[in-house]
């Protein structure tokens, strides 16, 4: 990431977040709300070494549900009714559960599906209170 320290301002990544991720998600979408233009280069390279350990279904969904969390913090902050969130995170949950039955024959479909259902799932914890999960 390169950013200008002028759209930054005062603006910090918030330590509340240490122990459950999801500060980037926080700082970005704060400067988004600000009205900070942002853009990504598609043919950048990054290398970043990935434990065996955050390979397997089981750290990708609670990840997936935690980042999801973290996504509807932003959503929320943004202006967001609970109810809608709710009743949009909640099909689309639905939704990726029937992508995963229909997939089930698929060695990649089914974890996609039930990796972005988790995803879903987290926003409707986060929208219905549930605490942040603590991944670190």
């Amino acid at each position: 990431v390169i950013l200008r320290r002028e759209a930054i301002g005062g603006l910090r990544f918030n330590p509340a977040f240490g122990r459950t991720g999801g500060e980037d998600t926080n700082f970005f979408g704060q400067l988004a709300r600000n009205g900070v233009v942002m853009a990504y280069a598609a043919d950048a390279v990054v290398d970043e070494p990935v434990p065996p350990a955050r390979s397997t279904l089981k750290w990708l969904t609670a990840r997936a549900f935690r980042s999801g969390q973290s996504h509807a913090v932003v959503l929320l902050n943004s202006g967001r009714k609970r109810p809608v969130l709710a009743t949009m995170s909640m099909l689309k949950v639905l939704f990726c559960m029937g992508v995963a039955v229909v997939t089930l024959w698929s060695p990649t479909g089914w974890r996609k599906a039930t990796v972005r259902g988790a995803l879903h799932a987290g926003v409707l914890g986060a929208v219905l209170g549930k605490s942040p999960l603590e991944l670190y």
